[in-house]
């Protein structure tokens, strides 16, 4: 009973601050306009893959004239070749789906008339935003919590939110890739340190989404890889048996996999 207990207060204090941060993340937006370009330049780009997906296809005979020079740099309409392209990684379009496609649906229910690249959409992809970075931030906690208490935990971990410029790239820079890729590298932390205690593949599987979706999100990702890897290593006897455990013919299968399905561009 006292586990149960503590489980229902977890998930009450996590799930408040998934609101309380939706909350701030939205009325930080109204007040800091970022220049009155909060869907333009790179964000547009993270983002383009959504609207093509949901409205406007990818053809440039489907986009509005004035469309790529309203969004900024990073997107293409190319006309003469009637293709749409951008420089960026479908990596956040990817985790914001299912945020687009409920705000979608809504609209398409409602009859409401909104542009595919607007506040209506950002609203419901800060919800997103908000529950992914309360993920990070728990898994950041819980591997906090094999090396030192749950208050140290704790208060580390609301150092860490308040104390470094991941507030600001929660809060006013929802659509940059600083907030996931924190949130992916922290599962990675977390689901390497649990395998290697518990040797659960689960674990293990969660580590490849996590590495596979942090380097879709920035390629540059790949350099945190060996951090996560060889977290805790204290001899070259630690570094080889981590080594040995990664290219196991199973993990080596499981990560190949994992990584081909998550990279493999889908348009």
């Amino acid at each position: 009973m006292k586990h149960f207990i503590s489980f229902s207060k977890s998930i009450w204090f996590y799930s408040i601050l998934v609101l309380v941060i939706f909350l701030l993340i939205n009325l930080r937006q109204k007040k800091i306009t970022n220049f009155d370009c909060e869907i333009c330049v790179d964000k547009a780009g993270y983002l383009i893959f959504l609207p093509a997906i949901f409205h406007m296809g990818f053809e440039a005979a489907g986009y509005p004239e004035g469309f790529e020079e309203k969004l900024g740099i990073g997107n293409t309409i190319d006309r003469e070749q009637n293709k749409v392209i951008t420089k960026y990684t479908y990596g956040l379009s990817l985790l914001w789906l299912p945020y687009y496609a409920l705000a979608a649906l809504i609209a398409k229910l409602f009859s409401l008339q909104v542009e595919p690249v607007s506040y209506y959409y950002l609203f419901f992809i800060n919800i997103g935003a908000a529950i992914y970075a309360v993920v990070g931030l728990l898994c950041f906690r819980k591997w906090l919590e094999y090396h030192v208490d749950s208050k140290s935990s704790l208060v580390t971990m609301f150092a860490l939110f308040f104390g470094t410029s991941l507030y600001y790239y929660v809060l006013d820079e929802s659509l940059m890739s600083h907030l996931y890729s924190f949130v992916m590298l922290s599962v990675g932390l977390f689901s390497f340190k649990s395998y290697l205690g518990s040797g659960i593949s689960r674990n293990f599987i969660l580590l490849c989404l996590a590495v596979s979706m942090a380097i879709l999100i920035r390629p540059i990702n790949v350099l945190f890889v060996p951090i996560i890897i060889f977290q805790d290593t204290r001899s070259w006897k630690d570094m080889l048996s981590k080594i040995s455990l990664m290219l196991a013919p199973r993990n080596l299968l499981t990560a190949m996999l994992i990584f081909t399905i998550i990279i493999m561009s889908p348009v």
